[in-house]
Parts: C-alpha cells; structure tokens; sequence
C-alpha cells in the first residue's frame, strides 16, 4: 500500500513522517509517477515511493528476495546492517555497497529495522524486478524514474497509487506538489534542534494532478506527519 493511499485513508504511521521530515515550510514539486499497464505493469516514480515498492515488489511470493544496492546514513551503521542478514561488500564513510539473498519474512523485518536510513536497492524475486538507481538525490532537487518496478499485471496496485481517482486506464501520469504549512515540534525537543528537525511533523496538503488515457483529475489530500 502507497503512502499516498495511508494518508487517503488517515493511517500515518513511521514512513510517512520519513517522507516529510526532509521538508521545510514552503512549496516543493516532486517526481512523476508514471504507470505503463498492459500485458505487464511498469511503475516508475521518485525515491519516496521507494519503500512501498520494496513491499510491492514481494506481496503475495515465496522464495528468496536477490539484491544488491546502496545503503546511506549519517552515522557508523554496519553492526545493524549485519544484524538484517546483509552483506557489506564495502564501504565508504557513512555510505555502504551491500548485497542480499533473503527470504520475504526477513527482507520485510530488514525495511522495518532500517528504515531511518536511505535503501537504494536493485532486487528480484520469481519474475518480479524492482531497480531503484544508486544515486539518492539532494535535498530540494529532483531525480525522475529512479525507481522502476516491473510485475505481472495487477489492478491492486493501480488503485494503491490512486486513491483519490476512481481512473483505471493504461498509461498514467501522476504530477504532485507538497505544501508544507506548519511545522509542529513537540515540547520537549524545543531546545534540541536536531531533534526537532527529526521529530516534528509538517502538516499542509498535497496537490495531485493525475492524467489516465487523457482524463486529468486533480485532488487534493491533508496530511499531518
């Protein structure tokens, strides 16, 4: 399930709050979704969606999840990278070259035990891809198509990226801006601006301009994460 449909449905949970937590106040553009659905679906968007495809890509399957990526941080991770059932093959600061070969229960435990940290990772399982590009993008900058996700066709999928369009078609175009409103710190990190940075939520709407064989539907979503 899609952040986007988590917030549709008012369940903001981790994840999302990761998402936001990169934004000031203001307005930000950010990457298409673009969805190719026929025989097969093709699913290529920007690094936030990165984690939901990750889930996407082992719903439903058995077997062993193959990868090899990127893992970015901004402090010494490698006893808790270990400790996933990753392979360093190097490193270089703070940012590390893994490789993986892991059954779905533990890749879904490894998000989990991750997830205050960049995953950048190419995987496969059964006939399955997900190729997400090393490269994670600077703050305020954007990097189109740097995930592609192809699957066998399934609709569920569809509606996960189209909560707010009851649209079903077979090219989508997905085009979003965030307005970040407020930002809300909680008491007792006021004086600590690290962690007020990490904790506070922004709360504002999302703009989504979504085009299905032609038809353009725009909604709009509150959020407070």
């Amino acid at each position: 399930m899609t952040f986007i449909r988590r917030i549709k449905e008012g369940n903001i949970d981790k994840q999302i709050h990761n998402v936001f937590s990169r934004f000031s106040l203001g307005e930000y553009d950010r990457e298409h979704v673009y969805i190719t659905n026929t025989k097969k679906l093709k699913v290529q968007t920007g690094f936030e969606y990165a984690v939901d495809l990750y889930k996407m890509l082992v719903k439903g399957q058995h077997g062993d999840v193959v990868g090899k990526g990127v893992i970015q941080s901004s402090k010494k991770i490698e006893q808790e990278i270990l400790a996933t059932g990753i392979e360093i093959d190097s490193s270089r600061g703070k940012k590390y070259k893994v490789s993986f070969t892991l059954s779905v229960d533990a890749f879904l435990s490894m998000l989990d035990s991750l997830s205050d940290y960049f995953l950048l990772f190419t995987c496969s399982i059964n006939e399955r891809k997900l190729k997400v590009k090393p490269g994670l993008p600077k703050p305020g900058s954007l990097k189109e198509k740097l995930c592609t996700l192809q699957i066998p066709k399934d609709d569920s999928i569809i509606h996960d990226f189209l909560p707010d369009a009851n649209l079903m078609g077979k090219k989508i175009e997905v085009a979003t801006v965030y307005n970040i409103q407020e930002i809300i710190v909680p008491e007792e990190y006021k004086d600590d601006y690290a962690m007020a940075r990490k904790m506070a939520q922004r709360k504002g709407f999302i703009k989504r301009t979504i085009t299905v064989d032609g038809e353009t539907k725009e909604s709009t979503l509150e959020f407070c994460a």
